[in-house]
């Protein structure tokens, strides 16, 4: 488990279906990032505290469905990608042909994407 306390100023985990999933370090240093960022923008004051619209448009409205929603879709899909496409399965699928095709139907902010790009990376770097 990965510390993120510069945001929430604990330790954080997600739990789906019984088990416990957080993100990996690189990307827990972007999600930080990312909010710093946003922290200094006049147009977000407060993104952190209000409730979250999911038709806004606007960056504040924008910066809330990040805050409250990002961590929780990525574990959503990264532990159903966990228990059905194994490390094994997707470095035989890579080294036997090179070339994945995947189809993200809506999870927010880009959070599936993320979520099947982080095994891929850990197949390639290995």
């Amino acid at each position: 488990m990965h510390n993120i306390s510069g945001i929430f100023g604990k330790t954080i985990s997600w739990n789906v279906r019984k088990m416990s999933y957080c993100f990996p370090t690189y990307l827990q240093t972007i999600y930080s990032e990312i909010h710093h960022w946003l922290d200094s923008m006049d147009d977000t004051d407060g993104f952190r505290d209000a409730k979250f619209d999911l038709d806004a448009d606007d960056i504040k409205g924008l910066s809330r469905q990040f805050h409250s929603l990002f961590a929780a879709h990525y574990c959503k899909a990264v532990a159903p990608l966990k228990e059905t496409i194994t490390h094994q399965v997707l470095e035989t699928w890579i080294h036997a042909n090179g070339r994945l095709c995947v189809i993200v139907v809506g999870c927010g902010a880009g959070a599936g994407t993320v979520a099947i790009i982080e095994p891929i990376r850990q197949v390639i770097v290995e």
